[in-house]
């Protein structure tokens, strides 16, 4: 097997991250916040649990590609948790990091947990990979590829989750499933559809398209729990005490709170308001942000970065691009 595209922490869980640490502790918005952060890791981690399993695949046709967000029609899009693209089938796979008892009603199209003697109802899964199944199947049509059988399939992540559904029989167990038995069933995809139907041509220009179309969401917490842009505190932050209190000086982000030193903790600020702001960003609006006071230094240190921009001198705009700003303080050069 191949991995096309890794999985990726998620955007959601740094706009959150970011949105807290800009806000006020004592915010009442803040539990949300953290709410939100809970729901979003679980699903993260649930989506983490099967990959272990997926390791089990030993052709190495096959591609996977890993919470994938195509544009569909109409400003719409399709997301799908794990892809596998193999010549003779694709299962989409919608993994789900749920504990206690769930009852699949299929009758009623609702999923049931059960977990400390309290019911809870959560949108039907199999609804949502087959949706997704159709919107793949309209989106290579389209592109020009042949028919190939797209297999939806549900995966449970917990092994200690009780899985029951009110039509007990073969065809659901075959569509959900607990992580660990995802092998077998694929094992068993692999004698039911011995034809390929995508040939070596089909899976690179396929795996070229998707990674292309590729386009990730940053989700709006924003506009969801109300937070208007003057609320969110300016300054730069500090990684080792977490306050936003570095000044800088002499080349230099100091913090004043614990005197830790940092070159390019301004990177940070920059990430944080592409994804809590806007992607585009002017030197007057980098000096509020950062609470710089320097027209010039602001200047130098976005110029450092080598941004693609719009506009000349007092008109330019910055546009942020977070994979190279992440990369940047990965290498932590400046």
């Amino acid at each position: 097997m191949d991995i096309i595209k890794q999985r990726e922490y998620p955007l959601a869980l740094d706009v959150l991250q970011a949105m807290s640490l800009r806000l006020l502790a004592s915010d009442r918005r803040q539990t949300a916040f953290a709410e939100e952060k809970g729901i979003v890791q679980a699903g993260f981690t649930g989506e983490q649990a099967i990959d272990y399993y997926l390791n089990f695949i030993s052709n190495k046709s096959y591609r996977i590609f890993h919470g994938l967000r195509i544009p569909w029609k109409n400003d719409l899009y399709f997301q799908m948790d794990t892809l596998i693209i193999t010549p003779y089938f694709i299962p989409i796979l919608e993994v789900k990091n749920l504990s206690g008892k769930l009852y699949f009603n299929q009758l009623a199209q609702q999923l049931i947990r059960t977990k400390n003697d309290v019911e809870e109802g959560f949108p039907y899964p199999m609804t949502q990979v087959n949706r997704q199944a159709q919107q793949l199947e309209m989106y290579l049509k389209q592109s020009g590829f042949p028919p190939i059988p797209i297999i939806p399939l549900v995966i449970i992540s917990r092994p200690s989750t009780i899985i029951s559904t009110d039509q007990p029989n073969a065809a659901f167990h075959d569509k959900v499933m607990h992580a660990e038995n995802f092998p077998e069933r694929l094992h068993r995809l692999e004698k039911q559809y011995p034809r390929a139907c995508l040939t070596q041509k089909h899976l690179d220009t396929l795996s070229s398209l998707l990674l292309q179309a590729h386009e990730p969401l940053i989700p709006n917490y924003r506009k969801k729990l109300m937070v208007e842009e003057h609320e969110l505190l300016p300054g730069v932050l500090c990684q080792q005490c977490k306050q936003l209190s570095m000044v800088r000086d002499f080349g230099w982000w100091k913090c004043i709170k614990c005197q830790q030193k940092s070159r390019d903790a301004h990177i940070r600020a920059l990430m944080d308001y592409y994804l809590l702001i806007k992607p585009t960003i002017s030197n007057q609006q980098f000096r509020s942000f950062t609470k710089l006071q320097s027209v010039t230094v602001a200047s130098q240190l976005l110029t450092k970065l080598d941004l693609p921009y719009t506009g000349t001198f007092r008109n330019r705009l910055y546009h942020l691009d977070l994979g190279r700003l992440r990369k940047i303080a990965a290498q932590n050069v400046l």
